[in-house]
Parts: C-alpha cells; sequence; structure tokens
C-alpha cells in the first residue's frame, strides 16, 4: 500500500518538455488527414495522448539515474530505438535493458485536491508480460503543454500483483486495473537492474526534482 506522501513529482525543465514534444511528433507519423474536422480531432487527441506517454518516460528515466544527462540520454536512446523500428516501437521497455514499463494518464481535473491513489493503473492484455513491472504516472491535462511538465509518479506494480482475470465491464473493460493505493512506493526494486545500469542508479531518497 502506499500513501500520498509517497509519490514523486519530477519536473521536466523547459529543454526536456521541448525534448517530449519533439520525440512526439516523430512517433506520431502518418494518417494526418487535413480534410475532416473529426480526422484533425483525433489527431490532436493522438498528439497529445502520446505526449503525456512521453512524459512519463523521460520522467522516469530521469528519477531512476544519479545523473539527470544520462537518464536523459538513455531516453533519447530508447526513443531512436522506438522510431528505428516504428511498428515495433519499444515493446513497453521504457528503460533500455530493464523489464520495465511506464503506464502515464492524464488527470483531467483543475483542482489540485483530485486524489491521485483514487487512479488506476490500467495494462491491457496484449502489453500484460510476466515477470515485468508496470509504473504509473499522472499529469494534470492542462500542464502537458506548459513549459515545463510535471510528471507525479505514483508508484509500481510486479505483474503478479494484477487480477488474475481481465476486467469484463465499465470502464475498464478488457484490461487488468489495479488501484493506485494498491501499488508499491518507489523506489523501483533493486533486482530490475542490469549489471551495466547498477553504478548509475540512484542511491539516494530525494521525492522531489525541481529544476
Amino acid at each position: 500500500m502506499i500513501n500520498r506522501n509517497q509519490i514523486v513529482q519530477v519536473v521536466l525543465d523547459s529543454s526536456e518538455s521541448l525534448l517530449v514534444r519533439q520525440m512526439t511528433l516523430l512517433a506520431c507519423t502518418g494518417g494526418k488527414s487535413q480534410i475532416f474536422q473529426d480526422q484533425q480531432e483525433r489527431n490532436k487527441r493522438r498528439l497529445i495522448d502520446n505526449a503525456v506517454g512521453q512524459a512519463g518516460e523521460l520522467a522516469i528515466n530521469i528519477l531512476a539515474f544519479q545523473e539527470r544527462d544520462f537518464g536523459k540520454t538513455m531516453y533519447i536512446n530508447s526513443r531512436n530505438k522506438a522510431n528505428a523500428n516504428p511498428h515495433l516501437g519499444d515493446d513497453g521497455m521504457d528503460i533500455l535493458d530493464t523489464h520495465i514499463d511506464v503506464k502515464t494518464s492524464m488527470i483531467r481535473s483543475s483542482s489540485r485536491s483530485q486524489d491521485m491513489l483514487s487512479y488506476n493503473l490500467v495494462v491491457r492484455p496484449q502489453e500484460f508480460k510476466e515477470g515485468w513491472v508496470y509504473v504509473l504516472g499522472l499529469i494534470y491535462q492542462k500542464e502537458i503543454t506548459d513549459p515545463k511538465i510535471v510528471v507525479n509518479i505514483i508508484g509500481w506494480a510486479h505483474s503478479d500483483d494484477f487480477p488474475d482475470e481481465i476486467e469484463t465491464q465499465g470502464l475498464f473493460k478488457n484490461t487488468f486495473p489495479l488501484r493506485a493505493s494498491n501499488l508499491n512506493p518507489l523506489p523501483l526494486p533493486d533486482y530490475l537492474w542490469s549489471s551495466n545500469l547498477r553504478p548509475h542508479i540512484k542511491k539516494n531518497s530525494e521525492k522531489v526534482l525541481t529544476f
């Protein structure tokens, strides 16, 4: 179980937020019709949704490693690999050489009193892998276009922590949902890190990274 004081906040500075938007444009290629308004609206939503995911991926890389620049380089390398294979993407591997998949969602309410622990970490069956760790990130919708993007890293869950059966009805139908309040607090478990990454892992307990 996790409490609100264990949520970790990563603030992406203006250059990092720009990087997120550049990677979003690279990821969202093709299918851009300028004829129909509904198609334009779908493209806009696709860009926003992808930017939310990109911000979460960059945030978890920055959060994991001692040196911020090392985390940014890890993110860039991961995205370059995914962009080189657009039909395969990153296969859910959001930190290279690990079994870590970050699921970042939008908080649509503008209220800061919104309880982040009432959200769910949702994994679709085609994205679910045994032995992997899934991380929940949340971003306020109105902040995804800000010069500095704030990413709230809520917590993580191992594949064994999820329900055995997919949800059959309601908002999370055909997915594996896990309530945020049932997640494990950061840091991520030590066994995730390969030998080449271990020297770079952050050892301190710093909770808020603001730049």
